[in-house]
C-alpha cells in the first residue's frame, strides 16, 4: 500500500477507534507531527514505525511496503539526528568548560593544585569555548521545539542562544573596559538570561511526548535553580552553581535519548 492510501487508512482506523492523533502518538510513542505527516501522504514510514501504529490501532494486517521507502524518514529527521549528535558532544564540552569559566571550581582550590594563574590567564579561552559550545548545546533543543511543535520551550530556547553570547561577550568587554555601562549592561543580560530559565523550564514541562518524566524532572530542577541567580548572595548563587551540574547533565541525557531515538525510529 502507497501514500496517500496508506495515510487515509491509518486516519481512518483511528477515527474508528475514537483517538485523536495525540491519543494515538501517546499510545505508540510515535511524534504527533510523523503521524500528521502520515496520515496527510507526505512521508511513508518506516516498517518498525508502521508496526507500532498497526500495534496500537488493533491491524492485524500491516500493508507491504515499497522496499526503498522502508528506510526512510521524514525530510527533517536527518538533520534533526545530526544536530542532537552534535549538540550532545557540545554539551559535553560545554560543562566541563563552563565549570572553569563560571568559576564553580573555587579559585582557593585551584591555587593549592597551583593552577590559579595559569587559568586565569586562559579566561579568554574559556569565554569562546562557552559561547561556541553553548549555542550548539542549545541549539539542539531550540531543534526539538520545532520537532515538537513547543512554542514556549522553542520562543526561550532561541533567546538563549541571543544572551548566552552576549552575556559572555560583555563579561570579556569588562574585563578590558570596566566602565560602568559596560558592568550594567552584563548584569542586565545575566539577569535576563536567568529570568529566561523559568521560561524554559516551564517549556520542559510542557513537553507531552516520549521520555516525558525526564523532561519534566530536567524542567522542575531549572525552575529550582532560576533564583539562585537572581538573588545577588554570593552563597545563594554558588548554591546555584553547583545545583546546575546536574542539571546540564539531565539537559545531556535527553539529547543523548532523542538522539538514540532517532536512529532506533
Amino acid at each position: 500500500m502507497k501514500q496517500p492510501q496508506l495515510g487515509q487508512k491509518i486516519q481512518e482506523m483511528r477515527v474508528l477507534k475514537g483517538l485523536t492523533q495525540k491519543d494515538l502518538s501517546d499510545a505508540c510513542h510515535v511524534d504527533i507531527r510523523t503521524i500528521q505527516r502520515i496520515e496527510s501522504g507526505e512521508v511513508i514510514p518506516r516498517m518498525s514505525t508502521l508496526k507500532l501504529i498497526a500495534q496500537s490501532l488493533g491491524w492485524d494486517m500491516i500493508p507491504p511496503l515499497p522496499e526503498p521507502a522502508r528506510t526512510d524518514k521524514p525530510d527533517d529527521s536527518g538533520m534533526l539526528l545530526t544536530m542532537l549528535i552534535v549538540s550532545f558532544i557540545a554539551g559535553m564540552v560545554f560543562v566541563v568548560n563552563w565549570l572553569f569559566y563560571a568559576q564553580v571550581i573555587p579559585p582557593d582550590f585551584l591555587s593549592i593544585l597551583g593552577l590559579g594563574s595559569t587559568l586565569g590567564g586562559l579566561r579568554l579561552y574559556f569565554a569562546g569555548v562557552y559561547i561556541m559550545t553553548g549555542v550548539f548545546f542549545y541549539l539542539g533543543f531550540f531543534m526539538l521545539s520545532k520537532y515538537y511543535h513547543n512554542r514556549l520551550l522553542q520562543i526561550s530556547s532561541l533567546i538563549i542562544l541571543i544572551l548566552l553570547p552576549l552575556s559572555a561577550f560583555l563579561d570579556i568587554a569588562e574585563g578590558f573596559h570596566p566602565h560602568s555601562y559596560v558592568r550594567h549592561l552584563h548584569s542586565l543580560s545575566l539577569i535576563l538570561m536567568s529570568a529566561n530559565g523559568a521560561f524554559f523550564g516551564a517549556g520542559l514541562l510542557l513537553h507531552r511526548f516520549r521520555y516525558r518524566a525526564w523532561y519534566h524532572l530536567t524542567g522542575v530542577l531549572q525552575i529550582l535553580i532560576t533564583p539562585a541567580f537572581l538573588i545577588p548572595v554570593p552563597l545563594v548563587q554558588m548554591l546555584g552553581l553547583w545545583l546546575a551540574l546536574p542539571y546540564f547533565g539531565l539537559l545531556i541525557l535527553l539529547l543523548l535519548l532523542e538522539g538514540i531515538h532517532q536512529i532506533r525510529f
